[in-house]
């Protein structure tokens, strides 16, 4: 799905990290090189909605997505 979230795929289970630091890392990675969400979603090859969600906790990304904001 568009909103980077699927149930079987999600951080359950096999948690890469806790919901808390994966938002405290987006938090973080935008704020350090001052990205929006837009151009973070841009070199995620995700939507700002994504984003969006993700920093508020709404929906967790697949692991594919949590391992692409690690590679930045």
């Amino acid at each position: 799905s568009a909103c980077g979230f699927h149930r079987d795929d999600g951080l359950e289970g096999e948690a890469l990290m806790t919901q808390r630091e994966w938002i405290d890392l987006l938090t973080h990675l935008r704020s350090s090189y001052h990205l929006t969400q837009e151009e973070l979603a841009g070199a995620l090859g995700v939507t700002n909605r994504t984003v969006s969600n993700w920093e508020r906790g709404e929906v967790r990304p697949f692991r594919r997505n949590v391992q692409r904001v690690l590679a930045l």
